[in-house]
């Protein structure tokens, strides 16, 4: 079974104006199952080895999460949220024969820098947000071959609360909007920790959600 040991670190500062909340992290994988081919066990119809779950070796992770909200006025919070991982393999890839070069290479999918930053502002019962969130460049496969662009993605939210309406003691109605400025980016990756090639998937569209929800 695939096991890790996992050791954090950090703490939360409040303050009138701002809060902090930093965490350091440090992790050892072991035992990490992969997708690999296996030479000994061949499949009757194609004649190729047959791919399972395999124990392939083990991993070291280590960085940064950070908290960090701004208070400039009662109605204004900003916040800056950035992380860090490094996360590489412990070893080389033995298959069969032959050796697959991992050693030290990032993990597939796995972004070392991502931030998430944004702005909430409430006028009297309207509220509006915004969110950016930025992923660095990652790695579709195990020998870090396949490397995807980075990519950002901004978020707005627009909402109105009445009080008292009709026979509802508060309602909302909003507007949700995904990726503003439709940008076209690698959502989700199907990595392959066997070095072979990865399935990728495009991130969603520009995409508008209505919403009208109320409380009795």
């Amino acid at each position: 079974m695939e096991t890790s040991d996992n050791f954090d670190l950090g703490f939360r500062y409040k303050h009138k104006y701002f809060s902090i909340a930093p965490v350091f992290f440090y992790s050892k994988h072991h035992d990490l199952l992969a997708n690999v081919d296996d030479p000994r066990v061949i499949n009757p119809k194609n004649k190729k080895p047959v791919s399972y779950f395999q124990n392939v070796g083990d991993a070291t992770a280590y960085g940064f999460e950070l908290e960090l909200d701004l208070y400039p006025s009662k109605n204004l919070i900003i916040y800056f949220n950035p992380s860090y991982t490094d996360m590489s393999f412990d070893d080389d890839l033995k298959r069969g024969n032959s050796v697959l070069k991992i050693k030290d290479n990032q993990i597939p999918d796995t972004p070392k820098w991502i931030i998430k930053s944004g702005l909430s502002y409430m006028i009297k019962n309207f509220e509006i947000s915004a969110r950016v969130k930025w992923i660095d460049s990652r790695y579709g496969d195990a020998l870090n071959k396949e490397k995807i662009d980075d990519y950002a993605v901004v978020n707005l939210n627009l909402e109105y609360a009445i009080d008292n309406f009709w026979v509802l003691k508060k309602a909302r109605v909003g507007l949700e909007v995904s990726n503003l400025f439709d940008k076209r980016y690698v959502g989700a990756i199907v990595a392959s920790d066997t070095g072979t090639g990865a399935e990728y998937y495009a991130g969603p569209p520009f995409t508008a959600i209505f919403t009208l929800s109320g409380k009795f």
